[in-house]
């Protein structure tokens, strides 16, 4: 962990050492963005490391892509780096795909882009990882170039807030009620068909109901129910407020 006042007042060298891992096998992203500093926040240091990356051109980017290692869906092998290893390691894709499917899917995706799927793991549950690498298959390729790199700043974003000792900003699914809830209702909220809240609500209730927050919030299919009518919620963000209105009619 260090501080942005050190990174501020360390050499080029010492500030490129302090932030080595946080762009993959990169250390001359950060070379090139200390001549940026001072650094206000960890957002404008954050946008000086992306700059200096997206301003090296398409092929430097390219080049820095395929320094990524592809998902792997079982054990982790040894040459992930530290970064990468813990982020594979929260998410237990072998349990829904199995290695060879998903080498299959890595492999289609480089033949067709020229580099491996990147995505900013945290942000997704393990489904979704999933259903982005299906869908992101058929993209343009100069659209999926910029797509990779949106990723990568997700992923370093994080990275640097860690490293920083900061934490992102949680993300939150809240319910409006719009009109006052009966005797005995119960909200349920399941992530991937997995229920991770309940709420028994009071007699008469109405307004916001708060059901689940986290930083970042994972990004995926959740199910909220209530008595018996169902709301599918596709989350689109990551961090703040999703709200879902309850309208209460049977529509």
């Amino acid at each position: 962990m260090t501080s942005l006042a050190t990174l501020n007042a360390a050499s080029a060298g010492d500030f490129a050492t302090a932030l080595d891992g946080i762009f993959e096998r990169a250390p001359w992203v950060a070379t090139a963005a200390a001549a940026a500093r001072p650094f206000a926040n960890a957002a404008s240091l954050h946008a000086a490391l992306m700059r200096a990356l997206r301003d090296a051109g398409e092929p430097a980017c390219r080049a820095f892509l395929n320094g990524h290692e592809p998902l792997v869906a079982g054990p982790l092998p040894e040459s992930l780096t530290a970064s990468s290893r813990h982020e594979q390691g929260d998410l237990k894709l072998g349990a829904l795909i199995g290695s060879g499917a998903l080498a299959a899917l890595n492999a289609r995706y480089h033949q067709r882009f020229g580099f491996p799927f990147v995505i900013a793991l945290r942000r997704h549950t393990a489904a979704n990882v999933l259903r982005e690498l299906h869908r992101r298959l058929a993209a343009d390729p100069a659209a999926e170039l910029q797509a990779a790199l949106a990723e990568v700043g997700h992923v370093t974003r994080y990275r640097l807030l860690a490293r920083l000792g900061e934490a992102p900003s949680p993300g939150s699914i809240v319910a409006e009620l719009a009109r006052p809830s009966p005797n005995g209702s119960v909200l349920l909220l399941a992530r991937e068909g997995q229920v991770i809240a309940r709420r028994a609500l009071a007699p008469g209730s109405h307004g916001p109901v708060s059901l689940w927050q986290e930083a970042p919030l994972r990004l995926g299919h959740y199910r909220l129910t209530l008595g018996e009518r169902e709301y599918d919620i596709w989350p689109e963000a990551s961090e703040g407020e999703n709200l879902v209105s309850l309208s209460g009619s049977d529509d």
